[in-house]
């Protein structure tokens, strides 16, 4: 049994409901205690706002996971490459590239040696 995760849509979706609810109220609360001169009003709507903003953390908590690994996820591929492999696929074949003859790594058309092995790129 999955008991206390938060896997559900019916669970996201409630406490995404309730956590934008608590951050209406604790934020209208704040706005009304401060213009009334009412410091306890303060005390109540701030500790809302955190539990609210708590909630809200956890019912999206999935969709910033998701989002993460996917704008991390090629970055990390291109960094475990070994260093001789093509890092920059974009680039490929592109005229203001060029490949290294001893090592094979990519350097700008314009540079005169290797960013990877340091030999000379001139033919």
């Amino acid at each position: 049994m999955n008991g206390n995760r938060i896997n559900t849509p019916t669970m996201r979706y409630q406490l995404r409901f309730f956590g934008f609810l608590g951050l209406l109220v604790g934020v209208l609360l704040l706005v009304i205690s401060i213009s009334q001169n009412l410091f306890w009003g303060a005390f109540v709507a701030l500790p809302l706002i955190v539990v609210s903003l708590g909630l809200l953390r956890a019912g999206y908590l999935r969709f910033f996971a998701q989002f993460v690994a996917g704008e991390t996820a090629d970055i990390i591929r291109d960094n475990l490459r070994k260093p001789g492999e093509n890092r920059d696929v974009a680039s490929y074949g592109d005229p203001a590239c060029r490949n290294c003859s001893h090592c094979g790594a990519l350097s700008p058309a314009d540079a005169r040696f290797c960013s990877h092995c340091g030999r000379s790129l001139q033919t």
